[in-house]
C-alpha cells in the first residue's frame, strides 16, 4: 500500500506499507488489523509465524490483517548499523558503573542517532512517528473496505491504537488494547513499569522450575534463584562469555536480554532445565 511519506502533502512523495492478510474461514464480516508491539517488529513476520494469535471464531467471521509501521521490515525501513555495529551497540554495558562506562553509553547513542540519519536520510526520519503510523492505519481500513477499523494491540500497538481513537474517534467498530501502555508516561517510567513486569514474570518462571526435575537453581526459593542469576549477570559484565559458534562476546547486556524474551512465553510443558 502506497501512502504519503508527509500527510502534510498528501500529493508529494510515497512511501510503500508491507502488509499480510490471512482470509477469514467462513462468512467475512469485515477485516480486524493487528499489530503487535515494538515499536519496531514485523507484523508481517508475526503474523506469519502466529496464525492463531486471534481465535477460531474471529478467524471465521474476519480477515486477518497485520503490517510492517513504516521504518519497519518491508515499509521503507530506518537503516543505521550494519550486523556488526549493531552487535556491538545491543552489548553495551546496561548497569553502568563509572561515569566512563556512563559516557560510553551516551556516545554510542549519539553515533546510533548520526548513523541512522546518514543512511536513512533525515527526510524519511521525520515521518516514522506513531501519528503518521496511525494515519496509516486509517489509509489502511479504507483500503480493506471496513467503514469502521476493528483493531487488536499489544504493548506499543496499545499505544498506536489510542493515537488512532483519539484522531479518528468516529471510525472504529471494536478496539482492544491489549497490555495498555499510558500514553502520559514518561519514557523511564515505562521502562520502570516494564521491568517490574518481567520481574513478575521471571518469578512466576522460577516457581515453575523448582518443580521440574533438572532445574539448575541452587536453592528452591525466589531469594536464593534472583542471587544465582544476579551471580550470572555480574560474571558477564566482568568477564563476558564467549560465542563458541563465531567468538563473539555475550555481555551482561546480552544475558539479561535473552533471559527477559524468553519470558514473553510461557512455554506449556517445557522443562526449566530444557529452556
Amino acid at each position: 500500500m502506497s501512502v504519503p511519506l508527509d500527510y502534510a502533502k498528501p500529493s508529494g512523495k510515497q512511501v510503500g506499507i508491507s502488509m499480510v492478510r490471512l482470509p477469514a474461514t467462513g462468512k467475512k464480516i469485515g477485516s480486524i488489523v493487528l499489530n503487535f508491539g515494538g515499536p519496531g517488529g514485523s507484523g508481517v513476520d508475526t503474523l506469519k509465524a502466529s496464525k492463531d494469535a486471534v481465535s477460531a471464531d474471529i478467524r471465521e467471521r474476519f480477515d486477518v490483517v497485520s503490517f510492517d509501521p513504516r521504518g519497519v521490515g518491508a515499509s521503507s525501513p530506518v537503516r543505521c548499523f550494519d550486523t556488526l555495529d549493531l552487535d556491538a551497540y545491543f552489548a553495551i554495558d546496561p548497569t553502568p558503573d563509572t561515569r566512563t562506562e556512563v559516557k560510553k553509553a551516551e556516545n554510542w547513542d549519539k553515533v546510533f542517532a548520526n548513523y541512522c540519519a546518514k543512511n536513512s536520510g533525515e527526510e524519511l526520519l521525520a515521518h516514522v512517528g506513531t501519528v503518521d503510523s496511525a494515519r496509516d492505519m486509517d489509509v489502511m481500513r479504507a483500503a480493506l473496505g471496513d467503514a469502521k477499523l476493528t483493531y487488536l494491540g499489544f504493548s506499543y500497538g496499545t499505544y498506536l491504537g489510542a493515537v488512532y481513537a483519539d484522531l479518528f474517534p468516529k471510525r472504529i467498530r471494536a478496539m482492544v488494547l491489549d497490555g495498555a501502555e499510558d500514553p502520559s508516561e514518561k519514557a523511564q517510567d515505562l521502562m520502570a513499569d516494564q521491568d517490574d513486569a518481567f520481574q513478575v514474570a521471571t518469578e512466576s518462571f522460577m516457581k515453575d522450575c523448582f518443580k521440574a526435575k533438572g532445574c539448575p537453581f541452587r536453592e528452591r526459593t525466589i531469594e536464593g534463584a534472583q542471587e544465582q542469576l544476579d551471580e550470572l549477570y555480574e560474571q558477564a559484565d566482568k568477564s563476558p562469555l564467549r560465542n563458541e559458534y563465531d567468538g563473539r562476546q555475550v555481555t551482561e547486556a546480552v544475558v539479561s536480554a535473552a533471559v527477559d524474551y524468553s519470558m514473553y512465553d510461557p512455554a506449556p510443558g517445557r522443562s526449566c532445565a530444557r529452556r
